[in-house]
């Protein structure tokens, strides 16, 4: 029963940062860029929302596309049901 705790803890010590990373990491970066775009673009806080705004719906527009051809396409190479 010893070994339980210490079990749970060396889990905790590598599973909560790789968690942090994904979780955090995109909020991390889009936060950075619309730093760096406002600075050099010398953009107000709403503006620099708006198109990133206008670019994740462009970026989540052609993945939902792209998966639809990718669904038709194998749905085409099945044939006729039999």
């Amino acid at each position: 029963m010893s070994d339980k705790p210490v079990a749970f803890l060396v889990t905790a010590l590598i599973v909560g940062p790789m968690c942090a990373v994904c979780i955090l990491g995109p909020a991390v970066v889009a936060g950075t860029l619309a730093g760096w775009f406002g600075w050099m673009g010398d953009f107000s806080a709403s503006e620099i929302v708006a198109i990133f705004v206008a670019v994740a719906a462009l970026v989540l527009g052609l993945t939902r596309r792209h998966r639809a051809r990718t669904v038709d396409a194998v749905a085409d190479d099945a044939g006729p049901p039999r």
